[in-house]
């Protein structure tokens, strides 16, 4: 498919220069505004990507609910970080109990949108009749494999959110909520990736490969605070870490809507089976 390559090069570029930026910027004024913009310009990328591969789709047609599942998850993340200045784990920003309680709401509807979406995504090898060409044992040992995984990385901090909601704490739901989402989406990696894999070498292998470079994103985005603790990473590359791996996952997840939109264009197909229009 032709610009393909540029396409996809976009999150790699896009995360190095925020990486560079965020990072000669430390200490700097405008050091906060910075990283607020980076963040309401990364999700509001993947929001509109997500909304162009949707509307690329028939109405009805299962992957165009996938796609509009992604884009309501990250444009609540634009509205978030809009009104409430929350651009991810690393945002300083103070807010009163009641902006407090409505960024938790917004962020409870994101990650059910997000898990919603990576379900539809995830299962639509299956719905379309795919043969992964992956033995049941592998994709089984696969899955196994992205739930430990993300467990390591999300679970002792929903452990920790977890206890402190059953213990009274009603402030730690939105965090709970968001904790259970990030691991159900990490878990489901593995069928994503699959999917990718045994796409290759077609058009739909572009936008697959690029929302697998999205969920893997994602995953070292929630991995990086605790490596970098582990680590003793210093605070001046942590946070630009952190903020260059959002971004990645960010435009990647735009890429693969864009790529996922050009296929659509270029062939009038959505995936290899017409089972996946209902």
């Amino acid at each position: 498919m032709r610009g393909a390559w540029v396409t996809a090069a976009v999150p790699f570029v896009a995360a190095a220069g925020a990486f560079m930026t965020l990072h000669r910027m430390h200490g700097s004024l405008a050091e906060d505004s910075l990283y607020f913009i980076v963040g309401i310009l990364g999700v509001g990328a993947a929001a509109l990507g997500s909304l162009v591969a949707a509307l690329a789709f028939d109405a009805g047609d299962y992957m165009r609910r996938a796609w509009l599942l992604q884009g309501m998850c990250y444009g609540t993340l634009v509205l978030n970080t809009l009104l409430f200045r929350s651009a991810g784990h690393a945002s300083e920003h103070v807010l009163s109990p009641a902006a407090a309680a409505t960024s938790g709401l917004f962020i409870i509807v994101a990650n059910v949108a997000s898990v919603l979406g990576n379900l539809r995504i995830a299962r639509a090898w299956r719905v379309a009749g795919l043969d992964l060409r992956v033995p049941a044992e592998v994709r089984w040992g696969a899955a196994v494999a992205s739930l430990a995984l993300a467990l390591a990385i999300v679970g002792s901090t929903l452990s920790q959110d977890a206890q402190a909601l059953f213990g009274g704490d009603w402030g730690s739901l939105s965090s709970t909520i968001s904790d259970l989402g990030d691991v159900i989406t990490l878990a489901l990696v593995a069928p994503i990736l699959l999917t990718a894999f045994a796409l290759r070498g077609g058009s739909l292998a572009w936008p697959w490969a690029l929302l697998s470079l999205s969920s893997l994103g994602w995953l070292f985005y929630d991995a990086a605070g605790p490596v970098s603790s582990a680590l003793a990473l210093e605070s001046a590359a942590q946070r630009p870490l952190e903020a260059a791996l959002r971004v990645f996952a960010c435009l990647a997840q735009l890429s693969a809507g864009l790529l996922q939109a050009s296929v659509l264009a270029e062939s009038e197909q959505s995936l290899p089976m017409p089972a996946l229009r209902r």
